[in-house]
Parts: C-alpha cells; structure tokens; sequence
C-alpha cells in the first residue's frame, strides 16, 4: 500500500495500483465512490458516476484523488 500526500489537508492510500496509463484532467472516467462520516457511519455505498476529471463536478478532494489512478486502481482519501 502506498501512502501520499497530493495537497494540504488531503491524504491517498493507495490499496490497489490499477493497469495502464495514470487518468489526468480532461479524461472521462467512471468512478465508484462509497463515503463514510467521521464518526464511522456510511453515507453512501457504490454510487458510480462517469465524471471529466477537471470539470468541477466532483468534490475537490474527491478529483484530486483521481488525477493520477489507473484502471481498476483502488483509493482511500
């Protein structure tokens, strides 16, 4: 598992390095994203979108956290 840091105040685990080329802005992609709060409830479990990294429709923390993934690829932020 590889542990980073991207920008103040937001850290990666990554637990699965995926295959291929590392998605930058302006590629389309399809994210699963399951989110908890704090406090250890889930708020939201396998919700999949297609999003264009860089078009600010995701939470900032959220993208910056894609810019770099691969196909398959598995993050924690």
């Amino acid at each position: 598992m590889l542990k980073m840091k991207i920008k103040a105040g937001i850290k990666l685990l990554e637990e699965v390095e995926g295959v291929g080329e590392q998605i930058k802005k302006g590629d389309c992609v399809e994210v699963k994203l399951n989110g908890w709060l704090s406090e250890g409830d889930q708020i939201q479990k396998d919700h999949i979108e297609s999003v264009t990294v860089g078009s600010r429709n995701l939470i900032p923390g959220i993208e910056y956290a894609i810019l770099g993934m691969k196909l398959k690829g598995k993050r924690k932020v």
